[in-house]
């Protein structure tokens, strides 16, 4: 579980615990599976390989990252998409491996659309209205959390106060 995950309520024990985070994407900001799984038997190969060329993009631009890679270019997966080595290589091999019965609902896991963050600091919401029955937490994207001022009354402040 990342650190910027407020749970709401315990976690279901299953085999495989991840779930959606849009109608294309499985977010790993809360992420199970057997340790000795196919799926991460692959995330763990793809996450040590700095230089990792995605089976998911086109043909053409994937022969153009092995060429640089063979000639000593390659590209960096830092310099790649945002979420190559997350949630695009888990949707990728979940789905490759007919795993997509175990992800769970948006509102269980990612109701808090990212780009909804800001929700979080306004004064007169509280935790509950951001969250749905089925929620089991709100992940708060750290990246998009403002630096300074959490208002009295905020979802944040709740939070902050718990």
């Amino acid at each position: 579980v990342d650190c910027d995950v407020y749970c709401l309520k315990p976690f279901f024990e299953d085999e495989y615990v991840f779930g959606w985070e849009s109608s294309k994407l499985i977010c790993n900001a809360v992420l199970k599976m057997p340790s000795g799984s196919h799926l991460l038997k692959n995330i763990l190969k793809a996450s040590e390989d700095i230089y990792f060329i995605p089976p998911w993009i086109p043909s053409r631009k994937r022969n153009k990252m092995a060429l640089r890679k063979k000639l000593g270019f390659p590209v960096h997966v830092a310099d790649q998409a945002w979420g190559v080595i997350g949630p695009q290589l888990l949707t990728h091999h979940v789905r490759e491996m007919n795993l997509t019965n175990h992800a769970s609902s948006i509102d269980a896991f990612y109701n808090l659309h990212f780009e909804c963050t800001g929700l979080l600091y306004e004064p007169g919401l509280s935790v509950r209205d951001l969250a749905t029955n089925r929620s089991s937490f709100l992940h708060l994207c750290n990246s998009r959390l403002k630096p300074s001022g959490v208002p009295a009354g905020s979802p944040m402040h709740e939070i902050l106060n718990a």
